[in-house]
């Protein structure tokens, strides 16, 4: 049985609510820990010992599945509105799309107005805009698992992303298959909470005496495809709106994200760090696309790894690959360029004082993880040369030659 106090193993938990919301006795409840990971605790008052909480537990169980997908492929999505506006290649929106086309319901993590992330559910495509993009902090995964059932019941398409965890937990709560259900995981470096994440927001905020109301992790109108955050920013003092191309704060999270520092304990031991994943679908950026595919078009624009993992993933592959520019790779290539696909984030020496760090002493936290002023004039130099009119479009006519 399921139970957590300050002295049990966190690595035996990934928080994606299915217990809780499987539970037939309401006897289990999320409680946020000092890092602001969320973990069940059971009132043993209300519980019966039916042992379902272990049964939807996607960390007890693991995948199950030793299959290997269908086929892989680089692809980018055709509509550059799409992919300037997404972190790699725009798969996710042509999936959404598709499904929404036929009156279905799409699942996945949003910010809200105060910068939590949450599942959310949507049935409209204009509100595509705010589940794109990668976002290096847990989502809150809510009611989503019963909310996606209820609209499996009424016969509604249902389209679900999320971690793999938050898709094997998914499919453990609803314990059957639906085939009206489609599923993507996505290739997953770990999860920081969402206290560490609030944490750095509202030191921004502090120093630059304003509100953050929008915040991108890979936003390519800054750096291209890379990881370059930006944010959009209400000062107090004039109600005026700043666009931040990105900050020390940030850049400082960031690194400690890729340094695998503040990852919850779960994610150093996945069980779903390989090829056998657990959703319909799997999506990931095509590092390494230049070796991979040399000739691929226009790859700076972005450009995602597809797994296609079994024939309801293929269905729907079929008919949005067309709306993509797509080559057909082996698993071994995709496999070699994402380290997340053959193994889980390696346990860092730093995640021991990381957190401690971020709230205790930020100013610590910021010489441990910021980036050289190197990096930063680098950076910057970067960013506003190709933003002057005489170069910007010089190097626009340079490219235009070069087509």
């Amino acid at each position: 049985m399921i139970r957590y106090d300050s002295s049990h193993d966190k690595h035996d938990c990934c928080g994606c609510r299915a217990c809780e919301q499987a539970c037939p006795k309401q006897a289990i409840v999320m409680e946020t820990d000092s890092e602001g990971f969320l973990y069940p605790r059971i009132d043993a008052g209300k519980c019966v010992n039916c042992g379902l909480c272990n049964r939807v537990c996607p960390i007890e169980t693991g995948s199950g599945s030793t299959a290997h997908p269908l086929g892989v492929f680089a692809a980018q999505c055709h509509d550059d509105n799409i992919l300037r506006n997404s972190s790699s290649g725009g798969m996710f929106s042509l999936i959404a799309a598709y499904v929404l086309e036929r009156g279905g319901t799409v699942y996945g993590a949003a910010f809200d107005g105060e910068m939590y992330l949450r599942h959310v559910r949507i049935t409209d495509k204009e509100m595509l805009c705010n589940l794109r993009g990668s976002k290096y902090v847990q989502s809150d995964i809510g009611n989503s698992y019963t909310q996606a059932r209820e609209d499996l019941k009424n016969g509604l398409p249902v389209y679900f992303t999320g971690t793999p965890c938050q898709i094997q937990g998914l499919k453990l709560f609803l314990r059957k298959d639906y085939d009206k259900l489609l599923t993507t995981d996505l290739v997953c470096h770990g999860t920081p909470s969402y206290k560490i994440f609030a944490n750095t927001i509202h030191n921004i905020e502090k120093k630059r005496q304003g509100k953050i109301f929008r915040y991108l992790f890979r936003d390519k109108k800054v750096g291209g495809w890379s990881c370059s955050s930006s944010s959009a920013f209400r000062r107090f003092k004039d109600n005026k709106e700043v666009f931040l191309p990105r900050s020390n704060d940030m850049s400082a999270y960031y690194n400690a994200f890729i340094s695998g520092s503040m990852m919850r304990y779960a994610c150093y031991c996945c069980p779903f760090a390989n090829v056998h994943r657990p959703g319909d679908i799997t999506l990931a950026d095509c590092w390494g696309v230049e070796k991979i595919v040399p000739d691929f078009p226009n790859m700076k624009k972005g450009v995602s790894t597809v797994l296609v993992n079994n024939s309801k993933g293929m269905d729907v592959w079929n008919a949005v690959s067309a709306k993509t520019v797509n080559r057909q790779i082996a698993e071994a290539d995709a496999v070699a360029n994402n380290a997340n696909l053959h193994h889980a984030s390696p346990l860092p020496e730093g995640r021991s004082t990381c957190y401690g760090l971020a709230f205790n002493d930020y100013g610590k936290f910021l010489d441990k993880y910021r980036p050289s002023a190197k990096e930063n004039i680098k950076f910057y130099l970067k960013y506003h040369i190709k933003r002057l009119p005489v170069v910007g479009s010089a190097l626009k006519r340079v490219k235009d030659m070069l087509k």
